[in-house]
């Protein structure tokens, strides 16, 4: 991208000239030049970061040592530069991303600037912890997340719970992974709120989110409930098991646990009927739950509906 975009002469460290199209990123030496070629140099850059190719932009930025370049910038010619670019709002936009960029990237050398906390309050972007875990963008969730540690003090971090919840519902699995690594520090869940968790993992289905849960889970007769509201046959297999090993474990040893272990088939069916997941019934029906116990407490014409769909 530098080498596409740049219209100044290129110096190294031993004030040597390079041809352009042969100069390699990592001899940039954005210090040496005047503050008036660097203005020039990011208007550069922001036209040629158009919608349709932003993404590639984007990797061919980071592959360029754009970091390099805007850590040598002075913060306040970056002010100055956002100022300057206020009535262009798409400018500005990618602006923002491209600052983005360079402190993602480089998170520890990040850390040991002081321009760490001038890139947070300067740029909203960086604070939208909440849409970077939507977009899925691991990297700038792990920066996000290593500046959120910083600034927390006694009181957990109610919007990375907020957050975590959100993507458990969602089904994310990588992004709920790389929040999970974290809530320790940030936001430490109670037990209550990791049975809550386990419960909202099993509404979305995703198998890699649940078996991520499922070791802090104690109440898994909600969870077992939740699944065969939505009908996740996969997920009810799972904490049928889940609950068999413990069990089986618990006997083994010989210990007692205040653990409830036992399930209670009749009222995940209940759950699987009142929702019409046919398939459901049928896996709570084969693990031993009594349909004739829980036709009466459906609603008139619901057993006929579930009846016929089961039968058919």
């Amino acid at each position: 991208m530098f080498r596409r975009l740049c219209d100044v002469t290129i110096l190294t460290r031993d004030n040597t000239t390079y041809d352009k199209s042969t100069y390699p990123p990592a001899l940039f030496e954005p210090k040496n030049w005047s503050d008036s070629v660097k203005m020039k140099m990011v208007s550069k850059m922001l036209n040629f970061l158009k919608l349709e190719c932003f993404e590639d932009s984007l990797k061919e930025a980071y592959e360029s040592n754009i970091y390099t370049f805007f850590t040598h910038f002075p913060i306040d010619k970056l002010f100055l530069m956002r100022d300057a670019t206020r009535k262009h709002v798409v400018i500005e936009k990618y602006y923002n991303y491209l600052c983005i960029l360079g402190c993602v990237y480089n998170i520890r050398k990040m850390h040991e600037s002081p321009l760490a906390n001038n890139f947070m309050l300067a740029y909203p972007a960086l604070k939208n912890f909440e849409g970077a875990c939507k977009r899925g963008q691991i990297r700038l969730i792990e920066y996000l997340t290593s500046i959120r540690k910083l600034n927390v003090k006694k009181k957990p971090d109610v919007t990375f719970k907020n957050v975590l919840f959100q993507v458990c519902e969602r089904g994310e699995a990588e992004v709920f992974d790389t929040l999970i690594r974290e809530h320790y520090e940030l936001a430490p869940l109670s037990q209550n709120e990791w049975d809550s968790l386990m419960s909202t993992a099993c509404s979305s289905g995703n198998m890699d989110v649940v078996m991520g849960v499922v070791e802090h889970c104690v109440n898994l007769q909600a969870a077992l409930e939740n699944a065969c509201r939505r009908g996740h046959c996969e997920v009810i297999y799972f904490i049928i098991d889940e609950a068999r090993y413990r069990r089986r474990r618990l006997e083994w040893y010989n210990i007692y646990h205040w653990m409830p272990i036992s399930l209670d088939y009749n009222k995940a069916l209940l759950e699987a009927m009142l929702h019409l997941n046919v398939e459901a019934v049928k896996v709570m029906i084969e693990n031993g739950a009594d349909a004739n116990k829980v036709l009466k407490y459906l609603p008139p014409g619901q057993t006929m509906k579930i009846v016929t769909q089961c039968i058919t």
